[in-house]
């Protein structure tokens, strides 16, 4: 399904869009919207960031938002983005397993 038309430069419209259709009770939607925007570009560390906020903040599932966090923070390394890295870093430790987890 197509929520919207891509252009190159649209990667932080959509994705504050998504985060305003959260707020405003359509969190299904905010989720298919990045999930499609996800699936038109290649890995984005600061997309994977945005689905785990909703997933964390909206959804409140914990599991899931750890997953898109941590390809986040896979992403922002390799392509040394540091200021993603550290804000997926950042939630990656309240979301943890485990003590030893939180202390990698």
């Amino acid at each position: 399904m197509i929520y919207f038309h891509l252009q190159n430069d649209d990667i932080r419209f959509w994705t504050d869009h998504a985060h305003w259709d959260a707020e405003h009770a359509r969190t299904r939607l905010a989720i298919a919207r990045l999930d499609e925007l996800a699936g038109y570009l290649p890995p984005n560390p600061h997309i994977e960031y945005d689905r785990g906020l909703l997933w964390f903040h909206h959804v409140g599932n914990g599991t899931q938002a750890r997953e898109h966090f941590l390809e986040s923070y896979r992403l922002a390394t390799e392509q040394r983005i540091r200021g993603t890295q550290w804000f997926a870093a950042r939630y990656l430790w309240k979301v943890v397993d485990s003590v030893d987890e939180a202390e990698h």
